[in-house]
């Protein structure tokens, strides 16, 4: 056998004991946390947050074998060089999912749980795949309760925007959507209606708590000439 065929042996052997087990942990660990986020519809969800996992992962794998290239001649590497750069990346995808509108942030859960999904590759990437894993679990459970404590406890006023088409014969159509807002306590920050023929849609944004607004959506449907909602 020679030396090429070897090293191609010896990496396939390195592919499927050392990086195949890491990159399927690390896919299921970002699933797990990108599947809660994609369940409520936020910009960064399963596919993200997977290749993020994964790609932590990668990195972090990597920098522990370019530790010990040269461990025979005992010449060790710092593994933690090439990995902490894995955070500065975070931050700048982190920084394009948080947006600033009307004076209120948005995005920060979403960027921190990126945060923390890169973090579990670190960990898989290591070596601790069962840490990381119980930790995804335990992450997802705690979004759950705080979402719960946030919606049902604390009565959090949050932004909520959606489509509302209409055939709209009486030209009223508006008027009682924006009547039904208020019945709700919900305020409306800014709309668009436009016009095809006698389908009109409105589009617009407002703000409440989320049990007013899942009324409101209840309460539009008992109207006779909605067409279609649209919740974004």
């Amino acid at each position: 056998m020679d030396i090429n065929t070897l090293e191609l042996h010896f990496s396939f052997i390195q592919l499927v004991e050392f990086f195949l087990p890491k990159i399927l942990l690390a896919v299921v660990c970002g699933g797990v946390l990108g599947l809660e986020r994609e369940m409520k519809m936020k910009p960064a969800g399963i596919k993200t947050n997977v290749l993020i996992c994964v790609g932590s992962c990668i990195f972090t794998a990597v920098s522990v074998l370019i530790s010990t290239v040269h461990s025979p001649t005992q010449h060790y590497g710092d593994p933690g060089r090439l990995a902490a750069q894995v955070v500065s990346g975070i931050g700048f995808l982190g920084g394009g999912v948080i947006l600033q509108s009307r004076g209120t942030v948005v995005g920060l859960t979403t960027a921190a749980t990126m945060w923390v999904v890169s973090a579990l590759g670190v960990c898989v990437g290591l070596g601790y795949g069962w840490i990381a894993l119980v930790i995804s679990v335990a992450v997802v459970l705690l979004l759950i309760v705080t979402t719960f404590f946030e919606h049902q406890v604390f009565q959090r006023i949050q932004h909520f925007e959606c489509q509302i088409s209409a055939i709209d014969e009486n030209g009223n159509f508006k008027d009682q959507v924006t009547h039904l807002m208020n019945q709700n306590d919900l305020s409306v920050e800014d709309y668009d209606l436009i016009k095809e023929g006698k389908l009109k849609t409105l589009r617009v944004k407002y703000r409440g708590r989320h049990k007013d607004q899942k009324k409101f959506i209840l309460d539009l449907w008992t109207l006779e000439f909605i067409e279609q909602v649209i919740q974004h």
